[in-house]
């Protein structure tokens, strides 16, 4: 009897009035702040695609600067996006979270094929600057599109739902598409000269 005596003694007492009141000042930016971490490198990635159309589409109209080619500095600018968002892919240190009402799902896979598609982007880039300056292709659309396409497939990597999953494949096919007709209105339009 002792022993439960001096047990209840060293038992914090409660008050049942103090654990279900409402905190009137709970700050819900809080709240949101872990989902926005793990989606920041689509941000990124959308935000480098508008700034680098914008760019490109003023400087390769420009009288001021000749209209010059924008082959070289667009892959050069497209690399480093890509290196940019594979380090904030990288950053991500939550193990496993759904986010924005189970809409997108961050996990180890999700992140590892991420870093794998930005890593192949990387290379095929590399690999088809010599070609594009061979083939004497001044499309800045060209880089725009291929960027666009990863952001597709990382939204569709981290796909949780069927409305984000057809949302996602949409955006990537509509850039793929885009790009394969290019070609094929490239190849028509020099058989007429």
């Amino acid at each position: 009897m002792n022993f439960l005596l001096s047990v209840m003694h060293v038992l914090p007492t409660f008050d049942l009035r103090e654990l279900f009141e409402f905190n009137e000042h709970m700050d819900f930016i809080l709240l949101q702040q872990n989902h926005f971490k793990m989606i920041l490198p689509e941000i990124f990635l959308a935000t480098s695609v508008l700034v680098t159309t914008v760019h490109s589409s003023f400087l390769a109209t420009s009288r001021y600067f000749g209209f010059p080619l924008l082959v070289r500095s667009l892959v050069k600018l497209c690399l480093l996006i890509l290196v940019l968002t594979f380090l904030l892919v990288q950053k991500n240190s939550i193990i496993f979270m759904l986010t924005y009402q189970n809409t997108f799902v961050f996990d180890i896979l999700t992140l590892n094929v991420k870093q794998i598609i930005l890593a192949s982007t990387f290379f095929a880039l590399i690999i088809s600057e010599n070609s594009l300056l061979k083939q004497q292709i001044n499309n800045f659309e060209y880089f725009i599109l291929i960027l666009c396409a990863v952001l597709g497939l990382m939204f569709l990597v981290s796909s949780y739902d069927m409305i984000s999953l057809y949302l996602a494949i949409e955006m990537q096919s509509l850039c793929l598409y885009v790009l394969a007709a290019s070609k094929k209105i490239l190849l028509f339009l020099l058989k007429q000269v």
